[in-house]
């Protein structure tokens, strides 16, 4: 659906959000730099929307919560987010940042076949979590 290239970090059930936003800031460092990184607002299994903010924070990037439209420059983002209470806000991030993405920010394409299964050919990268437990 649009994705360049994926990662696959393998962690057990018992990672909090702390563990899997290094895991995660961790692999995304040995990666080519990205300029744009989406994520979800929150996960579903424990609900407390901290994954993304603290991979920012490992990343030393910019991010920025909540999105509900973004518009690309050369250099920034401008991302409409939405705050308490329902009031709307813009703010401009530079690039590289981080973007996590409110529930309707975009609309996916469906894959037609051809790609669904050159897809399937492509390679994920996979690390495992033992690789990141360095920061202990």
């Amino acid at each position: 659906m649009g994705c360049d290239t994926a990662v696959w970090v393998e962690a057990g059930d018992d990672c909090d959000s702390f563990m899997t936003a290094k895991a995660l800031a961790a692999a995304m460092k040995k990666e080519a730099p990205a300029d744009l990184i989406f994520t979800g607002k929150q996960a579903i299994d424990d609900d407390n929307a901290q994954v993304s903010q603290l991979t920012a924070c490992f990343m030393e990037i910019p991010y920025i919560t909540v999105a509900l439209n973004c518009e690309y420059g050369a250099s920034s983002v401008t991302v409409k987010r939405e705050t308490e209470g329902g009031a709307l806000e813009v703010v401009e991030l530079q690039k590289p940042c981080l973007i996590a993405a409110q529930k309707g920010l975009n609309e996916p394409r469906f894959a037609s076949l051809p790609n669904i299964m050159k897809a399937k050919s492509k390679p994920i990268k996979q690390y495992k979590l033992a690789v990141y437990r360095d920061w202990e």
